[in-house]
């Protein structure tokens, strides 16, 4: 006689939660949803780069952002960012950022493309950027509002978690 192996009720609820997680995962990656351009600046390039690739990752759509180094080829890096926003792909540009058309040209293609801009910066401010507008920002408000748009640009939209939801079991 052949054996067979019953799971514990704990055990089967552990693999049948686990299976949901896998099938919504599955239908997250056929869901559609618009692609974001991120830019990274700063003056610590290890944190920098370092913080590009976790946050690279976990960018929406899936599989993550396709993440770009600003080099001294500028050109190549836009072009770059151009073609995988048009092919509905995010985008992390990770870089100095301490002259202003380097920042311009982030803000350009994101309006080109019609996508969701965010700029973040690590460390001290840039020496072009008004001390006193840093200063706001620095209190809270301006820093608390600027973090609330990033978990906004970076979480799913109200349709999008709509969706998500009417497909969960």
């Amino acid at each position: 006689p052949r054996a067979s192996r019953q799971a514990s009720p704990r055990q089967t609820a552990r693999l049948l939660a686990l299976a949901r997680r896998y099938i919504g995962a599955g239908i997250d990656f056929l869901a559609p949803r618009s692609p974001r351009l991120i830019a990274l600046g700063g003056h610590a390039d290890r944190e920098r780069a370092e913080l590009a690739a976790s946050l690279a990752g976990v960018t929406p759509p899936a599989p993550g952002a396709r993440l770009l180094h600003l080099t001294a080829s500028e050109d190549t890096t836009w072009r770059e960012a151009s073609a995988v926003l048009t092919a509905g792909c995010s985008v992390l540009v990770e870089g100095n950022f301490v002259e202003g058309p380097e920042l311009s040209a982030a803000t350009a293609l994101a309006a080109r493309r019609g996508v969701p801009f965010l700029g973040l910066w690590l460390g001290s401010p840039p020496a072009t950027l008004d001390a006193r507008l840093w200063r706001t920002l620095d209190a809270g408000h301006g820093v608390l509002a600027a973090l609330a748009s990033a978990v906004t640009l970076l979480a799913p939209t109200g349709a999008e978690r709509r969706e998500i939801a009417a497909r969960s079991p």
